[in-house]
């Protein structure tokens, strides 16, 4: 397809050194993402994204990032977390939520990501631009019907180092931005049980399971965070598949 362009220079800088790049050269009115090993929920996905910028004072829209069922234990009980995280974030002021920005599926307007630089050493590209989005006095939007798949590891080991350089960014982000963001971080109490009693419904064993392993990430995420503190990354193969 004569549409499709592929840049390869032979050089390697890193997601964010690209997304940079990208910010810089696109000439479209909006610019949109997905991970490489993302795909596509259904064929109305664009649609629904583009669907959100009609209204002008939105800049940044964010799609609906779901895990395809596990095989492994690992990730079945990733896919029952996040079932449960879902609960939890995704009306959490009516959409408009940190946690509802993934990169693995974002559009913004490029007269918005040409004023953009991500740092280097700021891992979460996704955080830093719903955090830029709030800074610049414009609005966020989240597509929950623009579904876009992904797979969660499937050993322990990756799972702990995928999920844990998320944890461990949030501090980044503060540094730049300023202690403010924590609060946008913030989850009510009441969003976490009925997530999680919502989960256990369904999925008794997985969401205990699933608890246990996020304060585990907690009580090691200076081991597993450690894998994450380069712009290269270590590899989360078994998501590759």
């Amino acid at each position: 397809d004569n549409r499709i362009i592929v840049q390869d220079d032979g050089q390697r800088y890193g997601q964010i050194g690209r997304l940079n790049n990208f910010y810089k050269s696109v000439k479209e009115d909006v610019f949109i993402t997905f991970d490489a090993d993302t795909t596509l929920g259904n064929d109305r996905v664009v649609n629904e994204i583009l669907k959100c910028f009609d209204n002008p004072q939105v800049t940044l829209v964010g799609g609906n990032d779901t895990p395809l069922a596990g095989g492994s234990l690992v990730s079945r009980i990733g896919v029952a977390w996040v079932s449960a995280w879902y609960q939890m974030r995704h009306r959490i002021n009516n959409g408009d939520t940190v946690h509802n920005h993934k990169g693995c599926a974002s559009a913004a307007r490029t007269n918005f990501l040409k004023t953009i630089n991500i740092p280097p050493e700021v891992i979460a590209n996704d955080d830093f631009l719903y955090f830029s989005n709030i800074a610049k006095g414009y609005k966020f939007k989240f597509a929950e019907k623009a579904i876009v798949f992904y797979k969660i590891p499937t050993n322990f080991n990756e799972y702990m180092t995928q999920t844990t350089r998320f944890i461990s960014s949030h501090e980044k982000i503060a540094n730049h931005f300023g202690e403010w963001v924590y609060d946008y971080y913030q989850v009510p109490l009441i969003n976490k049980i009925s997530g999680i009693f919502t989960t256990f419904l369904k999925h008794p064993i997985l969401i205990m399971l699933g608890i246990l392993l996020q304060i585990w990430q907690r009580l090691t995420k200076s081991y597993y965070g450690s894998n994450s503190q380069s712009i290269f990354w270590k590899e989360i193969r078994s998501t590759k598949s």
